[in-house]
């Protein structure tokens, strides 16, 4: 009675199962950043709980919002495991279509070619075949550094890993090449190219999607098997704890990095299992495509009869209508499918990692003086970030000099016009046009301090040695002057926020005045004198850093700051000190490290950490640190050996971008400018001033000064300078002021 209905297949179980399991893990991929309920990289050293507070790393539910808890960093682990998918996803299946290309132009090569070059390449992938793809991967990585980054997995996972794959595809070939029809088309006059295009490669074609989703599976598993050796994408950063010890810690969130990490805490094994049943899940649904494509090959089978006939007739429709099209249409156009997706994909990778490596650019570019004046402090800004919006000199000429004084005791401030204010010992404050000529001095009546700084409108704000501050018009008129009742001493030269007051240090304490010179208040911030050290605004100006120190701007108010202190007491010794990026963010320097941080509601939110692997111990730490303007953070080690080095981080990756250097024992940042220039100066014998750039390990720009003079009896700063565009200006300790650069630079 059903002689005349089809043969109907089985119901291909594996490939339905497999599509919808890879189809979650790709969601998973791409919305897992987004349904992430934490920032996968913010550090939280200290969390309240049960009107306790918690250390990391916390429990499962220790702490309401943390389901699966934190790591050893307080970093939320489901948050990680989450956003960890993409990266995993995207590397498994870089490796797996590499390996697939080298397994296809191989395997076509072997079963194709005859005599002896058949059999080097059979050998060939034979010893391919007998190295276990761990051991060869493992040796590989090892041997480059896994802290490298994704190139270095590219290489070690492909070496071997194609081979069980080229040996299908060289059976497969040498099957075809015994078929009449091939013989018959040599004869015809086919070309081996042609022969090969139009009849082999189409016969393998049904494979490589089989093929591709073994390869992601088989690749998974031995990114696995490498996290669980602690091998994983990134590396990890060191954290010397002492001389002879340093901790691997994670960056950025990968599976394979928080099964290695795991393992250090067999004692809570929920993350363990978490991360290991989230690979197992996608080792298992690729696996299970892989074997539902292999059946769907397999033409010859039988279907047994559906017990729905609705979905059996959906079933049949989307499996032997919709189905057959697609493969039809992917035979006959698979090069140029591939094509298509090789250029999509590269174009889509490079879009991506674009936009995710400039993401912060445009506001790091605006980050500039918290006022309109070009240079405005002794650090640039009320943020102390040393950045500035355009570009500094690229000629290395000595436009001019002048020596107005004996002695300099700061550096230059430049206003919005051009204009160039310093001050000499005894007390005086000269005005300097941009072509070199002196446009007025004026002596003052009390001996300065440091350098000046310049407010929004203009004006010049000098502190003195009596504890008091003094504001001037541009033209040289004093405004006001206030003057403390107690004997306090000004320590630094101030800063000015944008509604005008002006902050500096009295020898261990911080003063702020206003813009009409009405003292605010003076907080006690240090158990040293702090000297020359200037206070730094964050770019929101509702609190004040200074050294280790933070200062609610409103009250004076000097807050805790046992949270950084705490984190990492064994470099408390190295003097550490907050700082702020011209990413817009805040961080604290300790040891060789910064910690990214935010002040939020009154409290502080810790982000991501970065860590500079220091392999040879060495007692020197980084004088001072900063993030450009494109956000890469750079550490400055003055004194090593003949050669004072700079060292720039990769805020995105957390890997060393680059490392460069200028011959100098003794030297002094002056800043940084739109194009990542750093500009230095160094005196020894006379002084001289390079041009540094991340990606170059020397020196670009250079300037030599015939005349100024270190003085081997004065200790701290004996240089100062400002960037103005295309120029940069120079004050020797000993009274001397350059103008460097470029002959035709704007003036403003």
């Amino acid at each position: 009675m059903n002689e005349d209905r089809p043969l109907r297949k089985k119901i291909n179980r594996s490939l339905i199962i497999g599509l919808i399991m890879v189809g979650m893990v790709v969601f998973l991929a791409v919305a897992g950043p987004l349904i992430a309920p934490k920032d996968p990289m913010q550090v939280n050293y200290a969390l309240s709980a049960n009107g306790k507070i918690h250390s990391p790393p916390y429990a499962p539910l220790e702490v309401k919002g943390y389901i699966l808890g934190t790591d050893n960093y307080g970093r939320d682990m489901l948050s990680r495991i989450l956003a960890g998918i993409r990266p995993t996803l995207f590397t498994v299946a870089l490796v797996a279509f590499i390996r697939l290309m080298v397994a296809l132009i191989i395997g076509l090569a072997a079963g194709w070619t005859s005599n002896m070059k058949s059999g080097k390449l059979d050998s060939l992938i034979s010893i391919a075949v007998s190295l276990p793809v761990l051991i060869v991967a493992l040796i590989t990585i090892s041997a480059i550094g896994s802290q490298k980054g994704l190139w270095v997995f590219l290489i070690g996972l492909t070496v071997t890993g194609w081979a069980d794959t080229s040996h299908l595809v060289s059976q497969k070939t040498k099957e075809v090449k015994s078929q009449t029809y091939i013989d018959i088309s040599r004869s015809l006059g086919a070309s081996t190219p042609r022969i090969l295009i139009t009849h082999v490669v189409p016969q393998i074609l049904p494979m490589i999607w089989m093929m591709m989703a073994y390869e992601v599976s088989s690749t998974l598993l031995v990114l696995a098997e490498l996290g669980f050796l602690g091998y994983y994408v990134g590396g990890g950063v060191l954290i010397p704890v002492d001389d002879w010890k340093n901790i691997n810690v994670i960056g950025l969130p990968e599976l394979g990095q928080i099964l290695s990490t795991s393992l250090k805490n067999l004692t809570a094994p929920l993350v363990l299992v978490v991360t290991g049943t989230v690979i197992f899940f996608i080792i298992l649904g690729f696996n299970l495509l892989g074997n539902g494509l292999r059946q769907d090959l397999e033409l010859t089978q039988v279907r047994s009869n559906l017990r729905i006939p609705l979905l059996s007739r959906i079933y049949e429709w989307v499996q032997w209508e919709l189905f057959s099209e697609i493969r039809a249409w992917l035979k006959k156009r698979v090069v140029l499918g591939i094509l298509i997706g090789m250029v999509l994909f590269l174009a889509g990778g490079s879009i991506w990692w674009f936009v995710r490596t400039h993401a912060d650019e445009q506001t790091a570019l605006r980050m500039s003086a918290s006022g309109n004046q070009t240079w405005e402090s002794e650090r640039g800004n009320a943020q102390g970030t040393r950045f500035v919006p355009f570009f500094g000199p690229r000629e290395s000429n000595v436009l001019w000099k002048q020596k107005p004084a004996d002695k300099f005791i700061g550096g230059p401030v430049v206003a919005e016009n051009g204009t160039v204010y310093v001050v000499g010992e005894p007390g005086t404050l000269f005005s300097y046009h941009p072509d070199g000529s002196l446009a007025w001095d004026i002596p003052l009546n009390i001996p300065p301090v440091g350098t000046p700084a310049l407010s929004a409108q203009g004006n010049i704000l000098i502190a003195d040695d009596k504890g008091g501050l003094s504001s001037y018009s541009p033209e040289g008129k004093l405004l006001w002057q206030f003057a403390p009742t107690s004997g306090r001493m000004a320590t630094s030269g101030p800063i000015v926020g944008k509604n005008g007051n002006a902050y500096y240090t009295r020898l261990d304490t911080v003063q702020a005045v206003t813009s009409s010179g009405i003292p605010l208040w003076n907080t006690y911030v240090s158990d040293t004198v702090l000297d020359n050290i200037e206070p730094r605004l964050s770019p929101q100006e509702d609190i004040l850093l200074i050294n280790k120190a933070v200062v609610l701007v409103s009250s004076g108010s000097r807050l805790t700051t046992d949270v950084f202190t705490n984190s990492d007491q064994v470099n408390m010794y190295s003097d550490p000190f907050f700082f702020v990026g011209a990413d817009g963010n805040l961080y604290f320097r300790t040891g060789h490290a910064a910690i990214q941080w935010k002040f939020v509601n009154g409290g502080y939110s810790i982000g991501k950490t970065f860590i500079l692997d220091v392999r040879d111990p060495q007692a020197l730490y980084p004088s001072e640190a900063g993030v450009n303007g494109h956000g890469l953070l750079w550490f400055f080690y003055p004194y090593l050996e003949d050669v004072a080095q700079v060292i720039w981080i990769d805020t995105i990756t957390g890997t060393v971008q680059s490392k460069g250097y200028i011959p100098s024992f003794d030297a002094q940042i002056i800043g940084n400018d739109a194009e990542d220039i750093m500009y230095l100066c160094e005196i020894q014998g006379a002084p001289a001033c390079y041009g540094l750039k991340p990606g170059d390990e020397k020196y670009s720009w250079e300037v030599h000064m015939p005349q100024g003079q270190a003085s081997s009896d004065i200790s701290g700063v004996q240089i100062w300078g400002a960037l103005a565009p295309g120029r940069l200006y120079v004050t020797t300790q000993d009274g001397y002021l350059y103008a460097l650069g470029d002959a035709q630079a704007p003036l403003n």
